[in-house]
Order: C-alpha cells, then sequence, then structure tokens
C-alpha cells in the first residue's frame, strides 16, 4: 500500500466535452442490451491487471478502466451465448479469450490513443477504442522488464491491421453520463468508467468522501444495498468499496459492445416565442435545458434541418442549466492545473 499512497498523478487528464460528443440522455440511437437487476458486474471480469510495474508507471489509468469495462461487458455476452458463434471462433483463434474471458492489450490502446507523460483524456480513449478496434494481450502484453519506452513502441502494422478487424466484428461505441445522479441507474445496463480522487487511507474497509483532486479513472462494478460502490482499480486492492457518497468527476464513460448505432430521429430543439434562444433539454440526464448556438447546431446535427425546432410558452428560470461548454471548460482547466502541481511536486520530492 506504501507506493499506491504516495502516487499522487495515475494519469488521467480532463478535458471538457467537445459538441460532437454523444451525451446520455440526447437520443444518441445507442440502445441498450443487458441489464442486471442486483447491480454486481464483478463476477464477468477478467483477471486485474496492475498500470504500474517495477520499472514503469504507465500513466494510463484511462485506458485500463476503459478495457476492464469492455472486457467485463464481452465476458457477460460470451457466457450468456450473446456473441454470433463464428466471431467468437475468430476471437478465440486470435488469442482474445483465454480460459473463458476475454483479455486485450491495455499497451495497445495506451500507444493507440496518444497517453503521454502528461497521461490521457476519457474522450481520446474512447475515441481510440471506436476507431482503431483492440488487440489480444498475447500479441501485445505489459511484461514486467519493461521501462517507458518498451511500453510506448510503435505498434506494429500488422497489430493495427488486427485491431481494424477486430472492429469490423465488435464494433464499439460510447456516450458521456453527465449527472452523478445517474451513475447508480445506468450501471444496471453497464458497468461505468468513473472518475474519483485517489486514494485517501480506507476506514474500516471503505474508501470514504475526499475533497482531494479528481485524478484517476477506474471502473465502476457493484452497487450495494446501502448504496456504497464497487469498484475495479489497477492499483491493489483491485477491488475496492466507496462510500455512497464519494466525490464523483461528474462525467462517465459508458461504453457499448456489438451495438451499432441506429438512424438517428430528429433531435428536438425547444425556444420560447419571445426569444431566439434554443435549448437542448438533456432528460434523461441533469433534467435542465442548455443553451445551445448554431455552431452546436452544425457540428453536433448536420444543420438545422437535421433538428426539430419546438415552441414553448415558457421556459422556468430554475430548469435552465448553464450554456453547453463554458463552466465544464473551467472546472476541468482548473482540474487539470490541480493535477499538473501534484505531479510536478511528486517528482520533486
Amino acid at each position: 500500500m506504501k507506493d499506491e499512497q504516495t502516487i499522487k498523478f495515475y494519469g488521467l487528464r480532463l478535458e471538457p466535452l467537445s459538441l460532437t460528443d454523444y451525451r446520455f440522455g440526447n437520443a444518441n440511437g445507442v440502445e441498450d442490451s443487458i441489464y442486471l437487476e442486483n447491480i454486481d458486474w464483478f463476477p464477468y471480469k477478467s483477471n486485474s491487471e496492475k498500470q504500474r510495474k517495477r520499472n514503469i508507471e504507465t500513466l494510463a489509468c484511462v485506458t485500463f478502466s476503459a478495457i476492464n469495462q469492455i472486457e467485463i461487458i464481452l465476458n457477460y455476452k460470451l457466457i450468456h451465448g450473446l456473441i454470433d458463434p463464428v466471431d467468437v471462433e475468430w476471437a478465440m483463434a486470435q488469442g482474445y479469450i483465454e480460459n473463458g474471458r476475454w483479455n486485450f492489450s491495455d499497451r495497445f490502446t495506451a500507444k493507440m490513443s496518444g497517453t503521454s507523460k502528461s497521461g490521457n483524456s476519457p474522450q481520446s480513449v474512447a475515441y481510440s477504442i471506436h476507431n482503431d478496434g483492440l488487440v489480444p494481450e498475447s500479441k501485445w502484453p505489459f511484461l514486467e522488464e519493461f521501462d517507458w519506452d518498451n511500453y510506448y513502441v510503435a505498434i506494429p502494422k500488422y497489430l493495427i491491421d488486427l485491431g481494424k478487424e477486430f472492429k469490423k466484428r465488435f464494433p464499439i461505441t460510447y456516450e458521456f453520463v453527465v449527472s452523478v445522479s445517474q451513475f447508480q441507474n445506468q450501471m444496471h445496463y453497464n458497468p461505468l468508467q468513473l472518475i474519483g480522487h485517489a486514494w485517501d487511507a480506507p476506514v474500516n474497509g471503505i474508501y470514504a468522501y475526499s475533497n482531494g483532486t479528481w485524478n484517476h479513472a477506474f471502473t465502476g462494478c457493484k452497487v450495494f444495498p446501502d448504496q456504497k460502490y464497487g469498484i475495479e482499480d489497477h492499483y491493489e486492492p483491485f477491488e475496492k468499496i466507496l462510500a455512497k457518497n464519494f466525490s464523483f468527476y461528474p462525467q462517465a464513460t459508458k461504453y457499448y459492445v456489438n451495438n451499432k448505432l441506429t438512424p438517428m430521429t430528429k433531435q428536438k430543439i425547444y425556444k420560447t416565442a419571445t426569444s431566439p434562444k434554443c435549448y437542448e433539454f438533456w432528460g434523461d440526464g441533469d433534467g435542465l435545458y442548455h443553451w445551445i448556438n448554431e455552431k452546436w447546431i452544425i457540428n453536433k446535427y448536420g444543420g438545422w434541418a437535421n433538428v426539430e425546432i419546438v415552441t414553448v410558452a415558457e421556459i422556468n428560470q430554475s430548469k435552465v442549466g448553464s450554456p453547453i461548454g463554458e463552466f465544464t471548460g473551467l472546472i476541468t482547466l482548473i482540474l487539470n492545473l490541480s493535477n499538473s502541481i501534484a505531479a510536478f511536486g511528486k517528482k520533486g520530492k
């Protein structure tokens, strides 16, 4: 535990969501295909893996937590016969499945997503997984003797090609849940990539609320009857229990495997008859109306022809959230500055 207590920079880089990032609750055309009544994804996880070994801290917590989530989803589908047998046979022949469990190379995705000594963001890792696919751990492993240069060496073309073939067979999409109040409900459908402060010393085995900097990504796997969270980490102990009031960053990544995007219905955009301002309503998110501009309409929906304008009598100011992007950009700037100071302080010791 000593090493874990002294490392304060694990590789998380927070960035504001862009105009084109899918947010949960925005009619993105992504569909859930799994549901657990009792939220416990731990029985479906693959072997725990460390992101830090003898000679290297990979600073790849975002990649490790994302890969853990995807392995859990595919293990569930494999166990319950929800994958085409032809694709299962192909995956086994390529080494993706070992002893009945999926095992992907974190090292491949860490490199392909552009992880550096300043870490990486959930958006960059998610985009790489979606665009580049995944490869087996056995074909691009993380060995104990590796240093930074070994771990982040250029990826061979044959592995890049294999990742593309995986992508064709197992398309992966994602969206961001931007309200902490939605996290536990969404964990019925998927484990989530969560972000919090790592780690203050546990009390009676529970990691309590902390006002420390959000500096680490991990995988939310379980909700206990008393609302505590069970998470999978990449530092021992791998399975941790977090207090029900644990302080999470208000953004979680939700992955979907083998779920192709369906044709998107026209997004409803709201305005009043007395104002030109247009709002997007996050009904399943925070339940607020968020002001948007023409650039948002063009970048996300392809123009005004692809949205439906709904004129309402009034939009109560108590139901109006912050303009999209502005508050998030400010808060993440402050958090990244705090993370950088923490990392510099560690280096200077």
